[in-house]
Formats: C-alpha cells, structure tokens, sequence
C-alpha cells in the first residue's frame, strides 16, 4: 500500500501517567520530569512534584524557565481549559477537554468525577452515539491501486476486478498538474487507463466509477505538496479546477469524484490555518456547479480516523458530498516506534478505536449514512524484538521482511497473508480485545489482519451504528478467489451486486442509460437522449428505448 500509507498516531495524553489514548491497553508513559529531564508532553516541570502539569503551581507566573517553582518549560500552555492561552479554551471537533488541559475522547478526558490521575473533564464532557438506522451494505467501494495495473506479480489487472461485486469502484489517483489545475493520471500511470476503466460499466451497468485524486504522496514533499492548499485559497483557482474536473469526469464518463486530501491544515503535511475553510468553500461551489449538470456526479472524501489531523478539517463540509471514506485502519504500526506508545506490537485496526474515532462524527452531528468504515485487505507487519514475545504488547525491532509483490517493509496485502498460512501452515491467533487476527513465522516475523470472523465483527459495529457502507483499501490487494470480498458482502454472494442496484437518483435507477466519452456515439439499438460539451468535443447520454427518461426527469 505505497500510496495510501499510515497516519501517524499522535496522542495528547494527560500530564500525568495514564494509559495510552490509542490503545487503552496497560502501556503507561512517564510524565515526570527531572531538573535536567523536561515533560515529554511540553508541560511545566514543577520543582515541588516533577509531575508535568499547567497552571501557576507548576509554572510560575514569569514565564521564564528555571524560576522560583518551575525547572523548564515555564512559559507552557495546554490546548483547552482554565490554564489556556486563551482562558476556557474549548477543544476543536467537541471533544473533551480533560483535566490536565489535553484534547482527548476516551474516560480519561471525558469523565467529569476527579480520579486523580485521569477524570476531571472541563468542557464537552459527553459521548454521543449514533441515532441513525440504515443498510451498511448500501455501498460497498473499492479502491483499485491504478499503478499496479500491469503487473504480473499481484494478479489483479484492470479486466480482472470484480465489478458485479461492488456497487463503487474508485481509481487510484489522479493528480493536479500545479498552476494550471488540470486533471492528469499519477505519475507511472498511462492516460490510456481512464477509459479502460470506466468501460469496465459494460460488465455491471449498476457500478459507480468514480476518480479518486490525490493520494498520501500527492503531499509528500515536492510540486505538487502544496497544490490542493494554493487550488482552494481563490475563487480563481476553484472555478477553474472544477471546470477542468467536470469536464474530464464527463470526457472519460467518470460517475463521480473522491477528494483524498493528506491532509487539510496538518503542519507535518504542510497544509496551512485556512485549508479546512478553504476546502468548505470548494466543496459548496462544486456542489452548486455539479447541479447545474446534465447527470450530478457523485462527490466524496477521505477523512482520518485519528483526531490529530481529523482537528483540521471543518465537518460541515459533509453538507456538500454525497458520503466521506473514513480511513479506519492503520491504527497501529511500525511508526508508533517514534511515539509516546514506544515499539510495541499492535493489530493495525482496533475495533475499540474504531468506535471511538467515529465518536469524533457523532460529535460534530455527521450523518451516520453518509459515512463508510475503512476496511484493509492488507495487514501491517513488524519483526519482533524478543521471538519468545509475540502477544500484542510486545516489542519490535522494525517493519517485518519485504512481500513478494507488496514489495514494502512493514506490509503484507491479504494475498500474501494467506500464502504465508498456507505454505508455514501457521494457525491465526484471534486478538479478542482488538477484535483482529495476527500470526508468527520464522520466528521473528509478525502481521496482523481481517478475515472472515473479524469483518464481520466490524460490519457488526457498522450495521449498529447505522453507516452507509464500506471502503476497501485496496481491491487487489484480495487473492485469487476474492476470499475478502467474500466476506465483506456477505450474505450476498459474489456477482450478486450485477443483478440489483440501489434506488437513489434518476440514473441509478435506470441501469442501462450511460454517458458516453466526447465524442462517443451511442450503442446500437440505443438513443441519444441529449449531449453536453467535454474537453475534446461533446458527450452523449444514450438509453435503450425502455428505459429512456420521460419529460419530467429531463
């Protein structure tokens, strides 16, 4: 998974020992200081105590560091609370602000009863639940890795996707030259892809096929780093992206876009303090022009699970899409080395943090239906310290040895998983507290992931919250049999999603109707309802005959 890679987990712990706020599960950071250690979490050093902490006993009120009660870190505010900058400061997308002056979403922020170390919350100091009730298979996505459409070695080409099992398969990605905010495939992918993507339609005219922008390395240094920011700033820069945007979607017969932003505002990504507002306002002026369109397009993004860069963006953004893909995975992994957590082995997806990350929506009065969970086909993989040390907990040295085809340190896809069980005949280990499966091989080698029991543990959570469906990272990263999708859809069956569609929109129910690329005619037998310009000429909307709309819908 090069493209989509792993949000660091940056925890705001409270300014004394509790357990860690991603895991929950008996690792305790040290947030004592000594005269020549400071606070690990930035906090005032107190002479009398050496517990980290805020306010004028442990800092003093000079600002200067060493004084009179304070060894360093003097001048340290907290993020929320009495002692803030800015007195009473509340914490960004309602969650609670805990004793200690950290942001924070678990009983150790939010519980109002002092306990000492953990309670004590200041403001926001409810948990929200879900009230919403839908089908949670309404929408079954998939993300197809476009740069590996060649190759022989992960077995899944472009023919070879299984469309009558989705109901939305989504290219990954297309980029956004800079300046100019045209529309042009990620670099090592052919042009040439974009047509052989959206024919795939032919096989499942129910299918969604949307383009997928940006990618994690889209915001990796380099030119295009700063191209989503400079491309929201100007009501220049939006118009004429999105009408670059409409015009490619209606040139290849695109059914949607999906914005993947890594992400709005986040200081370690370059995002800048306006990008959350900025990204609103697009949105809103997408939506209005999508409108205006002969066929509306289907709109979404990608969210974080983790509230460290969730915080950036403004939720009422959902106001404008259709859905939004929340990344639930990559919990855990081989950086959290560079963590307060430490190098301790943890599946990369956590049921209990799940839950918790969809807290962060229901705070913020998101539509459970327009959200859909995050699901792996991959496993995060790590090669242990200690051999005899395999439970999760345990120590890593590193990211576990390169897959075949994967070809990364520290990730396995589902098919190189099941090699692996196959070939060591190793049995998987169910991590009933994480709700994820795990195995060890050659001794110091360890992966965790989903199977069929753990999806559908997940799809449990997901039909209880009331969410709209499911996002695959990645599609082809399943084996042969589609043993994965299997299990995500079930009960239906593979090919099941060919048969029916949902009942949303004008051109969903009428299954048959197509827009074709510019300049595309219509199919033999079908009619041409009406046409719309494109970058290269004009596209036509084409229906057989019985399924042609009337007046009204036109």
């Amino acid at each position: 998974m090069s493209e989509r890679r792993p949000q660091p987990s940056h925890p705001n712990l409270g300014a004394v020992s509790v357990p860690s706020l991603l895991g929950g599960r008996g690792v305790v950071d040290d947030y004592t200081c000594r005269p020549d250690r400071p606070c690990a979490n930035k906090a005032c050093c107190p002479k009398k105590t050496l517990q980290c902490n805020f306010g004028e006993e442990a800092c003093g009120t000079s600002g200067v560091s060493p004084n009179e009660v304070c060894w360093s870190n003097c001048d340290a505010k907290p993020e929320c609370g009495v002692n803030a900058k800015v007195t009473g400061q509340k914490c960004s997308l309602n969650v609670c602000c805990g004793k200690w002056g950290f942001c924070g979403m678990t009983d150790d922020f939010c519980d109002k009863e002092d306990h000492g170390a953990t309670g004590g919350c200041q403001s926001n100091c409810y948990q929200p639940g879900s009230s919403e009730g839908t089908s949670s298979q309404s929408r079954i996505i998939g993300y197809y890795e476009a740069w590996r459409a060649d190759s022989t070695c992960q077995g899944m080409g472009i023919k070879d996707i299984p469309v009558t099992s989705l109901t939305h398969l989504f290219f990954s990605f297309a980029s956004i030259t800079p300046d100019t905010y045209g529309i042009a495939p990620m670099v090592g992918i052919p042009e040439s892809l974009f047509s052989q993507f959206t024919n795939l339609k032919k096989k499942n005219p129910a299918l969604k096929v949307v383009i997928a922008i940006g990618g994690w390395t889209f915001n990796d240094p380099g030119p295009t780093q700063k191209v989503f920011s400079d491309m929201v700033s100007s009501a220049q820069n939006r118009k004429t992206f999105i009408d670059n945007l409409l015009s490619f979607m209606r040139e290849y017969a695109f059914d949607g876009v999906d914005f993947d932003w890594e992400y709005p505002g986040a200081d370690d990504r370059r995002g800048i303090d306006t990008d959350g507002a900025n990204f609103v306002t697009f949105l809103k002026e997408l939506d209005d022009a999508n409108k205006k369109q002969l066929v509306k397009y289907i709109v979404s993004f990608t969210a974080p699970s983790s509230y460290w860069y969730l915080r950036y963006f403004e939720l009422k953004a959902v106001d404008y899409v259709d859905f939004m893909n929340v990344m639930t995975y990559d919990v855990h992994g081989v950086w959290d080395g560079n963590n307060p957590i430490g190098k301790h082995i943890y599946g990369h997806t956590n049921l209990t943090e799940v839950n918790q990350a969809f807290d962060l929506f229901w705070r913020n009065k998101v539509p459970a239906s327009k959200v859909n969970m995050g699901l792996s086909f991959y496993g995060r993989a790590f090669q242990l310290e200690d051999s005899s040390c395999s439970s999760p907990g345990c120590g890593f040295k590193g990211g576990a040895t390169k897959g075949g085809c994967s070809d990364e340190s520290g990730i396995l896809s589902y098919r190189e998983i099941m090699a692996v069980i196959d070939s060591k005949k190793v049995k998987p280990v169910h991590d009933e507290k994480a709700d994820v499966k795990y195995i060890t091989w050659n001794t110091d080698q360890w992966v965790s992931f989903d199977d069929a029991h753990t999806f559908a543990q997940k799809k449990e959570l997901a039909k209880k919250l009331g969410l709209g469906g499911y996002l695959i990272w990645a599609i082809d990263q399943d084996d042969e049999q589609s043993s994965a999708l299997q299990a995500v859809i079930s009960p239906k069956k593979l090919g099941d999603m060919g048969k029916t569609g949902d009942s949303g929109d004008w051109q969903s129910s009428n299954k048959h109707c197509y827009i074709t690329p510019c300049d595309g005619n219509c199919d033999a037998g079908d009619i041409k309802i009406t046409d719309q310009p494109c970058r290269k000429g004009r596209s036509k909307l084409c229906c057989p005959l019985s399924d042609a709309p009337g007046p009204k819908e036109c």
